[in-house]
């Protein structure tokens, strides 16, 4: 399994120090919004995960599993990314820009109920050897 071979930083302070090129977030308490004014308040915060995934272009493996994220992150400088899970979130689109990272092989979005084979970029679909979006449409990750 590619995801397990490589110890995971677990935080995004951990990733930023050891360089590491894989970081999971997890239901992570630090991607919880704390700005009044921002519309995620109290919810994940795609923008400020945004600002510091913008630091970590060494990532190859990324999890941002069940962070009832509504929204992807920008993702645009992870050039090297590989692997990304975004499953178990409030995701209903997928940014077009996923099908300008020239190294991302699988993709996981399940469990985002408001999202449907159609919201996968079709420059993506034909791309990648491994897509998990529901429990019916699944391929091996």
């Amino acid at each position: 399994n590619k995801w397990s071979t490589k110890p995971w930083s677990t935080s995004l302070r951990e990733a930023m120090a050891s360089r590491s090129k894989r970081l999971s977030l997890r239901q992570a308490d630090e991607l919880i919004c704390t700005t009044p004014v921002c519309a995620s308040f109290g919810d994940a915060c795609a923008c400020t995960l945004s600002l510091h995934l913008q630091k970590l272009r060494h990532l190859t493996h990324l999890d941002l599993s069940k962070n009832r994220l509504r929204r992807a992150p920008d993702l645009t400088r992870l050039v090297r990314l590989e692997h990304l899970d975004l499953s178990d979130n409030q995701l209903a689109l997928l940014p077009a820009e996923l099908a300008e990272l020239p190294k991302l092989e699988s993709l996981c979005v399940r469990d985002n109920p408001a999202l449907d084979e159609s919201a996968l970029p079709v420059a993506l679909r034909d791309r990648l050897t491994g897509v998990s979006l529901s429990e019916r449409y699944s391929d091996s990750v």
